[in-house]
């Protein structure tokens, strides 16, 4: 099942044709970007997303590709999971943009331990959530937290678990434009 993710803004909303603070899927969807400023004869780019993963996370894209981009973005949990993780974690950096629920989010996407490619799994242990509290610059405490907020607000589900571990799953809600993470 398709489902249409409205890439939005971070920020505050953009005001007229002026693309700064947009969020945009560039180079045939395969990265999501939030334009940032004007730079000689393009525009620089914080990247949200990108496949494969890991790249820079800044980048400069000509007007072409910035006339180019779209607002929103089809994605599909069965046919394409990482497209969709994508997709989750736009959603996730557009309603709680910087800090570290965006951060967290990214580990979480990125972090083939925690989640492998192809998969909306995310399996995290005490010693996954310690690592990622170290690389997120976070309590534990407070990544349970955050990992709470994720799935109050239904961007995770909780699979399975028990006391040493926990499987969560990547999830964009229907109208991810209400979706409340940090507002």
């Amino acid at each position: 099942m398709t489902t249409n993710v409205k890439l939005g803004h971070v920020g505050p909303p953009p005001t007229g044709d002026d693309p700064r603070r947009r969020v945009l899927a560039i180079r045939g969807g395969t990265a999501i970007v939030a334009v940032q400023s004007r730079s000689g004869n393009g525009w620089r780019c914080n990247v949200i997303a990108q496949q494969p993963c890991g790249g820079p996370g800044r980048i400069t894209i000509t007007d072409a590709e910035l006339a180019a981009g779209s607002p929103t973005m089809d994605v599909d949990p069965v046919r394409d999971p990482d497209g969709y993780a994508m997709g989750w974690l736009a959603v996730v950096s557009t309603t709680a943009p910087g800090g570290h629920t965006s951060t967290l989010a990214r580990a979480l996407v990125e972090d083939s331990a925690l989640r492998t490619p192809g998969s909306l799994a995310i399996r995290l242990t005490a010693h996954d959530t310690q690592r990622l509290a170290r690389a997120v610059h976070a309590r534990e405490i407070g990544i349970r937290t955050i990992l709470h907020t994720l799935v109050t607000s239904g961007l995770l589900t909780v699979e399975d678990g028990d006391a040493d571990w926990t499987t969560y799953r990547l999830r964009i809600p229907t109208d991810a434009s209400t979706c409340q993470v940090c507002r």
